[in-house]
């Protein structure tokens, strides 16, 4: 009988070593898959800024728009809604930010980063008063993300 004990409790011995060392491998692999979630949405959020970047600097006088001070009544219908489209990209781009840092996919170091770029964006007041439409009528939500805050600021 304790023979019978003996070798029953070595059994449970390595059932519970192998549920442990388990769970520690799911452990490792859960970590592993959430790096590579960061560093995929790392590139694409790259990928984002970049396909901005060119298209100031492949669509003629794209970037002179998006500076120009002069308001919406002095321009073509065409040329408002380009300029808005310039700023409503990036703007969408800080969304994405936003929901991934909720999520864990964004550092707070990095968030501060993409803060920052919108900080740099109010120096310009049309792409301010196009980001406040936004903020006051599409999406109020967002009115308190903090990466919006330099634009809730500039108000």
């Amino acid at each position: 009988m304790t023979t019978k004990l003996s070798v029953r409790t070595v059994a449970e011995v390595v059932g519970v070593v192998s549920v442990v060392v388990s769970v520690i491998f799911l452990a490792m692999q859960v970590q592993q898959a959430n790096q590579q979630a960061r560093v995929s949405f790392a590139h694409d959020l790259q990928a984002s800024y970049n396909g901005w970047h060119e298209l100031l600097v492949s669509v003629p006088g794209a970037a002179d728009l998006l500076m120009s001070p002069q308001p919406d009544s002095a321009l073509t219908p065409g040329e408002v809604r380009q300029r808005r489209s310039l700023v409503v990209y990036l703007f969408n781009v800080w969304m994405t930010v936003h929901t991934a840092w909720e999520n864990g996919l964004v550092s707070d170091l990095e968030y501060e980063g993409y803060t920052n770029d919108v900080r740099s964006m109010t120096d310009n007041p049309v792409a301010v008063g196009i980001m406040r439409d936004l903020l006051d009528h599409r999406y109020p939500e967002a009115r308190s993300f903090p990466i919006f805050a330099p634009a809730q600021e500039a108000r």
